[in-house]
């Protein structure tokens, strides 16, 4: 995370890391007097659909059961890092960058890893006096 940001290791002051797993399970019973059936007699369907950051379990069962369990995975990456930056642009002569008001700020960036979820950064700067 570190170079995929491009900073040092000196300029770091914290750094974190948040895993979850998330889950809903729903089941669905049909009613018993339905002449109309999806199943088939004595066929049984158990199968899973996913990769690494979703799951999608579907059991169903004659005459009338039919069970789905969905989980997703959710990591992310928090990084804070100090730098110094001008307080106005900077001036083209050297001599007069070196006299340039400059104020420490601390960037921390948030990064979502799992490609299905919608808020993927975020990047919030505090300026210290």
């Amino acid at each position: 995370m570190r170079k995929q940001v491009k900073i040092k290791d000196k300029q770091i002051s914290e750094l974190q890391y948040f895993a979850s797993v998330n889950s809903k399970r729903d089941t669905i019973y049909l009613r018993e007097h339905s002449t109309d059936t999806i199943f088939q007699v004595g066929v049984a369907l158990d199968t899973l659909i996913g990769d690494d950051w979703s799951q999608l379990a579907i059991r169903a069962e004659y005459p009338n059961f039919l069970d789905v369990d969905y989980s997703f995975k959710n990591e992310t990456l928090v990084v804070m890092h100090d730098s110094r930056v001008t307080v106005d642009p900077p001036k083209k002569c050297w001599l007069a960058r070196l006299f340039q008001k400059k104020q420490t700020i601390v960037e921390i960036d948030v990064v979502q890893e799992n490609p299905y979820c919608i808020n993927k950064e975020q990047k919030f700067i505090k300026v210290i006096k």
